[in-house]
């Protein structure tokens, strides 16, 4: 199996938590989940792999390419939703 995504010495850091050379891969056609204690850095983790939170150092590869210099065409072919409300409030007040 090739692998989808591959995450090598991902590091990024905050004032009182950091992610310190996180590696990992996925494989096509595996179903994976990400666990882990509150504050253990799984959703920085995401955060940073898809580039919304800009990480300090690493390697992130989706589909073989490389995410710093193929974010746009990586994000049109993946899908992802984040637990945290990301609809804008017009939208919540229609519901």
């Amino acid at each position: 199996m090739k692998d989808i995504l591959r995450v090598k010495n991902l590091n990024k850091s905050y004032k009182n938590f950091s992610l310190t050379d996180v590696s990992f891969s996925l494989s096509e056609g595996c179903i994976t989940g990400f666990i882990g204690i509150n504050g253990a850095g799984k959703t920085t983790t995401l955060r940073t792999i898809l580039d919304l939170a800009k990480k300090d150092s690493g390697n992130i590869q989706f589909f073989g390419l490389d995410m710093d210099k193929n974010e746009q065409q990586i994000k049109n072919r993946i899908g992802v939703v984040l637990d945290d409300g990301c609809f804008y409030e017009e939208i919540i007040r229609l519901t």
